[in-house]
């Protein structure tokens, strides 16, 4: 990638130049997701806001730039990374559904329980005793073939 040349004067009114131009979306979006990460492994909840400020931006401004690269808002993004832990943490575990909404950084089960309906069409139980039954079914399978 290619960064513009920073202007001799970065305040002249012929040289408009935002943070942006000179920081790429790649290593936000990186940081959005180890801040995530790591918040996530120790329960804390991480928000568009607190992530903007570590990059010096506006929450606004962020989720405008966030948008134009990746195609959809950082909120959205967070939400993406959350249910992909959750999912995780359905398949892998026996964590009661409200450890793991916590876990994933939702402040109650029911809004976790609605947010995961929304995302992958069947409530979260459902989706790990079916899970849990495909699983089963493969290991009964390859038992069956040795």
């Amino acid at each position: 990638m290619v960064y513009p040349e920073l202007p001799h004067d970065v305040n002249s009114p012929t040289h408009p130049v935002s943070a942006m131009d000179y920081m790429p979306v790649e290593p936000l979006r990186a940081l959005a997701y180890e801040d995530l990460d790591r918040a996530m492994l120790l329960g804390l909840e991480m928000s568009l806001e607190e992530i903007a400020e570590q990059c010096f931006l506006t929450s606004n401004y962020l989720s405008e730039i966030f948008k134009e690269d990746m195609g959809m808002t950082l909120t959205d993004y967070i939400e993406q990374i959350r249910m992909s832990h959750a999912v995780q943490a359905l398949v892998d575990g026996r964590d009661p559904i409200k450890d793991i909404a916590v876990m994933c950084g939702y402040r109650s089960a029911s809004y976790f329980c609605k947010r995961f309906k929304d995302t992958y069409g069947i409530p979260a139980t459902q989706y790990r005793k079916e899970e849990s039954d495909a699983r089963r079914h493969r290991v009964n399978q390859v038992n069956v073939i040795q």
